[in-house]
């Protein structure tokens, strides 16, 4: 298993100072969304950098242990996840090679076991619940994939 806190244990200073400021862009998104007072409270962003990468941790986590850990699982929460992954290929992007590389291994162990536990059907079974997927807006490839084992509340 992957441990993410060691992952961000083991940036360099200047790995870390390029997660910030990445995480300081998204708070601005997310505060330019709020009201003055609600974007006052907000201090850290809920979709940072790390905080995207430990949801689709445990989004994978789940399918391998069959959603054991969840009552359930909407469809909508899953495609929430599928978002989040999306926004890591963007931070991915943005990064210096050397942070860009550490954090692609990571994401891609994480991506392998995602195929593990996921079947490629073009994206039939998502285009149910989601326009882009169904109006074939061009998507990454983890648009495509459904679970194996479909959680309890899909």
């Amino acid at each position: 298993m992957l441990d993410l806190d060691d992952l961000l244990a083991g940036l360099t200073p200047k790995e870390r100072a390029a997660v910030e400021e990445l995480d300081a862009r998204r708070l601005e998104v997310e505060r330019s969304g709020l009201g003055p007072s609600a974007a006052a409270t907000l201090t850290a962003p809920l979709h940072g950098v790390f905080a995207r990468l430990r949801m689709w941790n445990g989004l994978v986590r789940d399918m391998e242990n069959l959603w054991a850990a969840r009552d359930h699982c909407s469809v909508h929460e899953y495609l929430h996840l599928l978002e989040a992954r999306d926004g890591i290929e963007r931070n991915s992007q943005r990064m210096p090679a050397r942070l860009r590389r550490k954090f692609e291994n990571v994401v891609g162990e994480l991506d392998r076991r995602f195929r593990e536990m996921t079947d490629d059907d073009g994206g039939a079974e998502l285009s149910r619940y989601s326009r882009k997927v169904a109006a074939g807006i061009e998507l990454s490839w983890w648009w495509t994939r459904k679970p194996k084992v479909l959680p309890a509340g899909w």
